[in-house]
Parts: structure tokens; sequence; C-alpha cells
């Protein structure tokens, strides 16, 4: 398990596979005094909300899109960064609704599209 502050920001990302792990998921811990981490500027920041992707060593492709799709949700804009930084339960679950929305939509699209036999 890796994990960097995101910097700007009171957050810090954390993702990794494990064989120990038998579901994926998706957590976010909220801490009760900050900590110092390395951020991904390389720089020591206090992270005070930590936010976790976890899957199987042997996670699958579809498992491993859809929590890619959160790390690339957490930084697409400043208004979703903030949302992880400070929104609530609701919040969050709304932006990981759309998320997942857009991931299920461009797969459907992939789907869709009409086969050319020429």
């Amino acid at each position: 398990m890796s994990g960097l502050g995101i910097p700007g920001t009171r957050l810090a990302l954390f993702h990794g596979r494990d064989e120990s792990i038998h579901r994926g998921g998706f957590f976010i811990y909220e801490l009760d005094q900050p900590i110092d981490l390395l951020g991904m500027d390389q720089l020591i920041q206090p992270v005070e909300r930590i936010l976790v992707l976890a899957a199987p060593e042997e996670a699958t492709d579809q498992l491993l899109q859809l929590l890619s799709s959160i790390s690339g949700a957490i930084i697409e804009n400043d208004e979703q960064t903030h949302q992880f930084e400070y929104g609530d339960v609701h919040q969050l679950q709304q932006i990981l609704n759309r998320t997942f929305r857009k991931v299920i939509e461009r797969e459907l699209e992939a789907v869709e599209q009409p086969i050319n036999f020429s």
C-alpha cells in the first residue's frame, strides 16, 4: 500500500492490491489529528483525511477500472477535489454516482459500436 499527500489539500491517497483483500473498495478516514506525509510534489504536508483504494491481488479489470475512475474523480476539477477534502457522505456519494455512471456509459458506448465487416 503506497500513499502520498495531494498537494494543496489536506488529503492523502493510498492505493494498493494484496492477496489478503477479498473485495475491492474505497474508504475515507478522517483523522483526529493531522499527520505529516510526503506529498506528490515531494514536500511534507499535513494530512487530515485519508482516501484508500484497495483491491485484491487478482482484481478484475472492471474493478480496477472503477477504482481508477475514483482516483481520477478526486483530481478531476477543483470543486470535486474540495468535496473529497471537506464533503460529507451525501456529497461524496453524488460524486461517486456520477463517476460510475460515466464509466458505465463509456463501456456501453464501446459495446454498442457497430461492427464493420468490410
